[in-house]
């Protein structure tokens, strides 16, 4: 991984960047992991309100 400027970073910068980056990533990950639970639990709910609706138009 290079940098993306002209200029070259010094030895620390760049592992300072690297930790950064990779920190950057796994709270991308996290975020995007809430999405999906957050959108699974959508559909469960809007599932079991399909079935007690299908249940009470059976009743």
């Amino acid at each position: 991984m290079f940098p993306q400027s002209n200029q070259w970073l010094t030895a620390s910068q760049y592992l300072q960047q690297s930790v950064q980056n990779g920190v950057q990533d796994v709270e991308d990950q996290r975020s995007v992991q809430q999405l999906q639970n957050l959108k699974r639990q959508t559909a469960n709910e809007q599932r079991n309100k399909n079935v007690e609706i299908a249940q009470g138009v059976k009743l």
